[in-house]
């Protein structure tokens, strides 16, 4: 995302959502690549990461017209391709299990996905990296686009935000 022109992104996205199918066709081909990275990266797999980009783009085309804001159209296609990801992941090590019900420890306490949802994406998307996939801060950093102190820094706020708000 740190080289994607957001105003133009954003104009994109409002004339795909009145229909414009040049718009929609021009906002795949400037976020692609960057999508791809990082399904790629993620995945480790050429196939699944193309895979969970056409879930990502379908889910985009289906839903476009509930993004409120055209401004946050990157951090929103992100999120979907994330969660696109992450749903093959579960997949390849486990067809039968839903990426809601999967638990992960930090610390002495178990968590679920489903409550990683109602933190802010960053700090869910951190966490669920470093705890679930047992990826070190490095590679995180490297897939977010974020320096390592700032992965860092998302990891510690999302844990004490966890807490707080189940009451731990």
């Amino acid at each position: 995302m740190n080289n994607l022109d957001q105003q133009y992104i954003a104009g994109l996205a409002d004339l795909a959502v009145l229909g414009d199918s040049n718009a929609f066709a021009e906002l795949y081909a400037a976020t692609f690549q960057q999508q791809y990275r990082f399904s790629y990266d993620y995945l480790q797999d050429e196939y699944l990461a193309r895979d969970a980009l056409q879930e990502t783009y379908i889910q985009v085309l289906r839903n476009l017209d509930s993004l409120q804001d055209s401004g946050l159209f990157l951090p929103w296609l992100s999120y979907l391709n994330y969660h696109a990801c992450l749903e093959r992941r579960l997949l390849r090590t486990s067809p039968t299990r839903s990426s809601e019900d999967l638990t992960f420890s930090i610390g002495d306490h178990e968590y679920t996905l489903r409550q990683l949802r109602i933190l802010p994406f960053t700090e869910a998307q951190a966490l669920s990296m470093r705890y679930f996939d047992h990826m070190p801060i490095r590679r995180i950093a490297r897939l977010l686009y974020l320096r390592p102190t700032a992965v860092s820094r998302y990891l510690r706020r999302g844990e004490k935000r966890l807490r707080s708000i189940l009451n731990l």
